[in-house]
């Protein structure tokens, strides 16, 4: 709405419409908070009205409706009526059967007050992590995001409120233009500060460059290693703060002695080569191989070693000097590494553990996850809210769970993603607090990859 430049008797009404608003917004408070209402649905329908008000109450400057507008869903979401039907229903039990109706109309009720407060959040421009900080509603199994869960699609169905589910966005990246911008066996996904995503594929010289809408920019090819090479494979793909690009390649020769030779190729912004230099590898390793470089431009790899007492993090700095290894006695099978705020290294390891370890390898703490399907997790850092994502994919479904920084689970999720397939898995997090999750399955889709965008 456009509430610039109106006339007195505009102005003189909007100050009278906003009194209204406001004077609505306190009654259905204090509606809601009453203990004379008799019934879960008055109190659903207070905080609607409460909600409307506050939005309405502040369209000179929506942004200041997103504050209160928490508060009211962290309350709805806390009512012991809406805990049970969300707790009762997706569960298919034997107490599903009764009262159906009933607890329909709470849960569609529910939904549409967190949808249209997103939907506010979305509109304004305030960018800030919805996913890890929104409100769920708290269950004996899990916790429920009522925006997200495909547990409540059928309840929303019966109700024909489908749209108050989010709909996951899914970009295809490199399927159009000329032949030289178009991907196929996606494998490595970074993202640097202007955010912009940087793939790879499993073998293929070129490492593309895409914007934040999934539209090709700029590629670069790798160099080559050898002139007797067979062939190659892209490990890993990792940026640093000043947006160098580091990308860990295994490459198979026949004439020499060597066999193979992993290495670590630094590039900078206009797709030059910094530094090239060789890693500590064998050639039958690599199960989960993993890179980070720190602020400090010190690269972190795991993965690429056999070590029957368990893997190392051998840390290089950018120019190939190794500085030293970490983890020796702690960690078995690593499944992914993270780097956390003040150049902190996170390893989810294979026993559901997440570990917190210093740039120097100081081990500083550990917790454990609360899924036990660890081999197919990923695990990224949102700095602002100082929060871990915890990704799990399997066939058709992510389930996504948020830990704070002490290792307490705030969020779970079960999302049902059309095209997902849990081979080869990566995952970031944006500064905005949006999960991008590259799936890609050389069996399927002619080999290509997409990636998947949580909000």
């Amino acid at each position: 709405m456009e509430l610039i430049g109106l006339d007195e008797s505009a102005t003189r009404a909007f100050a009278n419409a906003k009194t209204g608003f406001k004077e609505a917004r306190r009654e259905a408070t204090g509606a809601f908070k009453d203990e004379a209402l008799t019934t879960s649905d008055d109190c659903i329908l207070a905080m609607e009205y409460r909600v409307m008000a506050t939005i309405l109450e502040t369209l000179d400057n929506p942004v200041d409706a997103i504050a209160p507008c928490r508060v009211c869903l962290k309350e709805i979401n806390c009512l012991s009526a809406v805990q049970n039907s969300f707790n009762v229903e997706p569960r298919k039990g034997i107490m599903a059967r009764f009262n159906k109706e009933g607890r329909g109309k709470i849960i569609s009720s529910v939904c549409h007050v967190n949808r249209v407060i997103f939907d506010v959040t979305q509109t304004v421009g305030k960018e800030e992590p919805t996913l890890c900080m929104w409100p769920t509603v708290d269950t004996e199994e899990r916790n429920i995001d009522p925006l997200r869960d495909e547990r409540v699609l059928e309840v929303l169905g019966k109700q024909g409120m489908e749209y108050c589910l989010v709909e996951i966005a899914t970009w295809l990246f490199g399927r159009e233009g000329v032949e030289e911008h178009r991907l196929k066996s996606l494998y490595g996904m970074a993202m640097n500060s202007k955010g912009q995503f940087i793939i790879t594929e499993r073998e293929n010289r070129k490492v593309k460059l895409f914007d934040r809408r999934g539209q090709f920019m700029n590629y670069f090819s790798l160099p080559v290693y050898n002139v007797d090479e067979v062939r190659f494979q892209v490990l890993d793909v990792a940026v640093d703060m000043i947006n160098n690009c580091y990308v860990l390649v295994k490459w198979y020769c026949t004439r020499d002695d060597t066999g193979f030779k992993s290495m670590v190729y630094t590039f900078n912004n206009n797709g030059e080569v910094h530094h090239q230099f060789s890693v500590n590898g064998d050639v039958d390793c690599h199960k989960c191989p993993a890179m980070i470089a720190d602020s400090k431009r010190k690269v972190f790899i795991t993965g690429i070693r056999f070590l029957e007492e368990g893997e190392l993090v051998d840390v290089y700095q950018n120019d190939g000097q190794f500085l030293r290894s970490f983890g020796e006695g702690l960690l078995g099978r690593v499944i992914a590494l993270a780097l956390a705020s003040n150049d902190r290294v996170i390893v989810l390891d294979g026993d559901s553990c997440v570990h917190m370890f210093s740039g120097h390898g100081d081990h500083l703490s550990k917790f454990k996850l609360s899924t036990t399907s660890i081999s197919l997790c990923r695990i990224a850092f949102h700095h602002s809210s100082e929060h871990f994502v915890v990704a799990d994919a399997r066939f058709r479904y992510v389930y996504l769970h948020i830990y704070t920084k002490d290792g307490e689970l705030v969020h779970s999720t079960q999302i049902y993603v059309r095209g997902i397939y849990p081979a080869q898995l990566r995952m970031i997090v944006t500064a905005q607090g949006y999960i991008a999750i590259l799936s890609s399955n050389k069996e399927t889709l002619n080999g290509s990859g997409r990636v998947f965008i949580v909000c």
